[in-house]
Order: structure tokens, then sequence, then C-alpha cells
């Protein structure tokens, strides 16, 4: 049985509803990003990849979840959209692949 697990974590969303210049993701709880903390988990999980989807401009991000993969979702089409984003960089991968949401820790 194949126990490997791969994570995508969306994290292309703005924070224009939070009234931020920050991306959504890199709004803090508890002293550290939302994303952050989502990377923690999947570190613990001993996750065997982690791609995140940024923005075009989501160097901040990018920052953040390194030294992990990022792909950019050039237009923001919806969830399937942003997951299909992932999907080169997980070419070959053979096992679970879990979809979290970057703001949601």
């Amino acid at each position: 049985m194949n126990n490997k697990i791969a994570a995508v974590i969306l994290g292309a969303g703005k924070g224009t509803r939070m009234k931020s210049d920050l991306p959504k993701v890199m709004m803090p709880v508890k002293g550290k990003s939302m994303i952050k903390h989502i990377i923690d988990t999947l570190e613990e999980l001993r996750a065997d990849e982690i791609v995140t989807v940024i923005a075009p401009d989501g160097d901040l991000v990018k920052k953040e979840v390194a030294p992990y993969k990022t792909c950019v979702q050039n237009a923001q089409l919806g969830t399937g959209h942003a997951v299909n984003c992932a999907r080169e960089l997980l070419k070959g991968f053979d096992g679970a692949v879990l979809v979290i949401f970057g703001d949601t820790p």
C-alpha cells in the first residue's frame, strides 16, 4: 500500500475583503502567517510533496513557503483551475493528494 502524501495549498487569494495589502494567507494568526501554520502541520505529517499555488505577484507567499515548490495561477478562475496549476509539479507523483485552502489554518 502506498502511503505517500502530497499537498496542494491554495494560496493565490488576495486580502481585499480583509482590507489589507497582504495576501490573505499571510494574515497573522497567533504570531505567524496562516500559511505557515499549514506548512508546519504538513511538516509534522511528513508530507512527501508540498506545492503552493500563488498569484502572479505572490513573491511574499513564495518566500514564506520556501523551500517548497510554488506554481503561479495567472488568472483566478476558481478552485479547480488553481489545483490544475499544480498538476505539472506533481507529475509522476504516486499517492494521495490533499487540497488545502491556504486561508484556513
